[in-house]
């Protein structure tokens, strides 16, 4: 993984994973998150999730987080 930098804000958090696994093509095999009940990561999830609509790929963050 890639040193994280700045705030760690949940909008932070989805840009530093997306920046990521963009170059590697692997959004479509992306599955369930193991978070803990911190807030930013239910933010991170639904941004991710955005993402992954935007290129027509479902996903759903409160059934993909465990």
């Amino acid at each position: 993984m890639r040193r994280f930098r700045g705030l760690h804000t949940g909008e932070n958090q989805a840009k530093h994973f997306w920046n990521i696994i963009t170059p590697y093509n692997i959004a479509q095999k992306i599955g369930y998150f193991t978070l803990d009940n911190a807030s930013n990561n239910d933010t991170a999830l639904q941004h991710i999730s955005s993402y992954l609509t935007a290129i027509n790929i479902p996903f759903n963050p409160i059934k993909r987080r465990l």
